[in-house]
Order: C-alpha cells, then structure tokens, then sequence
C-alpha cells in the first residue's frame, strides 16, 4: 500500500504512475490551509489520481494548519484498514472526502 502525503504534484504523480505499474492501493491524502482531501485510488478499479486531479491549480507555497494534517493522515489509516480487512463498500473508493476545519464541513462526492 502507498500513502500519499507528499507535499507537490510532481511526486504525488509518480506515486500514482508507481501505483498503476506495481498494481498497489494508494491512499491520496492533501492539505491546504484548514481544509483537506483523502480519496483511495485502486488500479484498474478507479480513476488515476492524475484523471482526478486534472485542471486544479495548485498553490505554489501552500500554508497548512497542522490539525488538518493530522485528521487527514487518521482518515488515511482509516481507510488503509479498511482495505486489508476487505471492507471496500465503505472505503473512499470512488469517492473523495473533502473537509473544511475553519467550516467544520465534511462532504463525499462520488467520482
């Protein structure tokens, strides 16, 4: 299983390409500011992170409240347990998971 904690879009990418060649979970987890996103890409199963996250503009020097980077990396433990106790119906397979600390907002979208 790879975890995607990574700081830019260039080594989120090659995770994702490293992902798809090794046929290996990867739990996508970003924080911006006070908000975040996790989702779970499966090889051959969901959209590549890339087919995701195509057309968003990333923050060059993105500020990050520390909080959020710690309810994002337990939400990806989370979903990692998830994963190798075969509970994929309730995995964020095919959904992003978006929070908003500042808000207390928690949405999933389906992708």
């Amino acid at each position: 299983m790879i975890f995607d904690c990574l700081d830019n879009i260039e080594g989120r990418l090659i995770l994702d390409d490293l992902s798809h060649k090794l046929n290996i979970p990867l739990i996508h987890g970003a924080v911006e500011r006070f908000s975040g996103q996790i989702t779970v890409i499966l090889p051959n199963v969901t959209k590549s992170l890339l087919n995701i996250l195509k057309g968003y503009v990333f923050p060059t020097t993105p500020q990050v409240f520390p909080p959020a980077v710690l309810i994002t990396a337990s939400f990806q433990v989370l979903e990692a347990i998830k994963i190798l106790s075969g509970n994929l119906e309730d995995a964020l397979v095919n959904k992003l998971l978006f929070f908003d600390l500042q808000d207390n907002y928690f949405e999933t979208i389906r992708i």
